[in-house]
């Protein structure tokens, strides 16, 4: 008897071994085999004569430039791909399209997972949230055996009613197929605490070594103040040169945005003195994006960077058609500061410079990009500095180190090889400039593309800025995947989830924080 018993534990232990002894991929085997979702940002209407339109279709995304035996199919799920009985939605023979093909599948206004989705109530008043100290972010994410957080993608939790930290999955999977067996899946996802989620590798980085996605014109979406009855006013000018985004900012930064591009105007004979604005027409109260911003930060323990980079209407005075240099703060952006401090002056100010681990520690994680420099001079705690023990001034924070703001740089180009040439010029001086994304200063690649007035004056139904990222971000996820994913700092997008370039810089990063 105890000989069978020692075969049979001798068979149980060699079964790892056989299991695991299947072919390994290489590491091009593993590039080519892989794929993603992304959302269109176009609209089409039902039917020709039709004013309501679809929107929010699901594309298939995968790589071409590979040997054509790695996949031979490209799958769509509403389910795990490999849960038994699982049957995709639809099939996509690579050999026939350019790695690329969108679906008639519309996701619609699916729910964030995870416990992330706002209550009614909770979109309108979050002031009960508590602040949490880094201490009680740590007891409630918890840890492995070797310190480490566990991340993992979750398909669960439908009635969590405490977000619940991680990655979680959309009910929509693409999978790849090789001689009809499945050899990657991967889910549409939100990603709330992406940062968190790998501090082991990532909290001895600083803001300016993370490659951070970024939207911009992060304000201007849909449903906002003036642009009602959206299907209906699909193909109007506003819609068409206005709109950069589907999501409002609470949603952006639940997916795994981590910077916000926002432009005020300020409007003293309305009831809401500051609006966000494209250029110099208002879109929705700026109450909106603080509040969402404190939403997220109330949630998540990843910090967030806002950046104010223009005050095109009502900040300074015109004289003979220019703006008139202020070498003080004005009344407007004195107001504009107080509302600042009083509504999210609890997270401020982050450092760009040091461990995102002391961030968490000092309980600061906003970072406010103040494009002002008169005011920045008189409200130093704008600057992002971390020292609030040198005394204060009506009460806010009080220090004398060097403001700190995003650096944008702008192609202002039309067509995609146009942007690529010049993202990679911009990639090629800041390396031989700074050596590497993490020894200079902040800067954000604005990967988008920009209408002429003659496209904004003659422009026809269906052409606009949602046609322009269609064109774009398709091309973007691979351009910083493959070329740039070790040179950039911040990426800013018009309909950001066109492209996966959340997933790229997790990704990044993570491989980054090892070199």
């Amino acid at each position: 008897m105890e000989t069978v018993i020692r075969n049979l534990i001798f068979v149980i232990m060699l079964v790892p071994t056989f299991t695991s002894q299947a072919p390994q991929q290489s590491p091009e085997e593993k590039r080519c085999s892989r794929a993603f979702l992304t959302i269109s940002p176009l609209w089409r209407p039902h039917s020709y004569s039709s004013r309501t339109g679809i929107e929010t279709e699901l594309e298939l995304n995968w790589e071409t430039n590979c040997n054509p035996e790695y996949i031979d199919s490209v799958a769509l799920f509403n389910e795990y791909p490999r849960n038994r009985g699982a049957s995709p939605l639809l099939k996509v023979p690579t050999k026939q399209y350019p790695g690329y093909f969108r679906t008639n599948y519309t996701f619609g206004d699916t729910l964030l997972p995870g416990g992330w989705q706002l209550a009614d109530d909770e979109e309108k008043d979050d002031s009960h949230s508590e602040k949490k100290t880094s201490e009680e972010w740590e007891l409630e994410g918890g840890k492995s055996e070797e310190g480490k957080t566990k991340s993992k993608v979750r398909r669960e939790n439908k009635d969590q009613k405490e977000p619940i930290k991680g990655d979680h999955c959309f009910p929509f999977w693409i999978a790849t197929y090789a001689n009809k067996t499945i050899i990657y899946t991967d889910c549409l996802k939100i990603r709330p605490t992406w940062i968190w989620d790998h501090r082991s590798e990532l909290g001895d980085m600083s803001l300016r070594s993370l490659f951070i996605p970024g939207t911009h014109n992060s304000g201007c979406y849909k449903k906002v103040t003036g642009l009602a009855n959206q299907n209906s006013r699909r193909n109007s000018f506003s819609s068409r040169f206005l709109l950069t985004q589907d999501l409002d900012i609470y949603t952006q930064l639940v997916y795994g945005i981590r910077y916000l591009d926002i432009r005020v105007g300020y409007y003293p004979t309305t009831p809401e003195l500051f609006w966000v604005n494209h250029d110099v027409i208002r879109l929705l109260p700026l109450q909106r994006v603080l509040q969402g911003v404190k939403q997220f930060l109330r949630r998540s323990p990843d910090p967030v960077l806002l950046d104010l980079h223009r005050f095109p209407v009502g900040f300074s005075d015109r004289r003979r058609g220019r703006r008139k240099q202020q070498n003080k703060a004005s009344p407007a952006h004195r107001l504009l500061v107080e509302l600042l401090w009083n509504e999210l002056g609890e997270f401020t100010p982050a450092d760009a410079s040091v461990p995102i681990n002391t961030l968490w520690k000092n309980g600061r994680r906003l970072l406010i990009s103040y494009a002002d420099k008169a005011t920045r001079e008189e409200f130093p705690w704008l600057r992002g500095e971390m020292n609030l023990t040198s005394g204060k001034s009506n009460g806010r924070p009080w220090n004398k180190s060097p403001s700190v703001t995003v650096t944008q740089e702008w192609g202002n180009v039309q067509n995609s090889s146009q942007l690529f040439e010049f993202i990679s010029k911009t990639m090629e001086k800041r390396k031989n400039q700074w050596g590497w994304s993490g020894n200079g200063e902040l800067w954000s690649a604005m990967a988008e593309l920009t209408p002429t007035p003659m496209d904004v004056v003659f422009s026809r139904p269906g052409t606009g800025l949602r046609q322009m990222a269609y064109e774009v971000n398709r091309n973007l996820t691979r351009w910083f995947r493959d070329l740039w994913w070790q040179d950039a700092n911040i990426v800013a997008t018009d309909f950001f989830r066109g492209a996966n370039l959340i997933d790229v810089a997790v990704e990044a990063n993570v491989h980054r924080s090892h070199i």
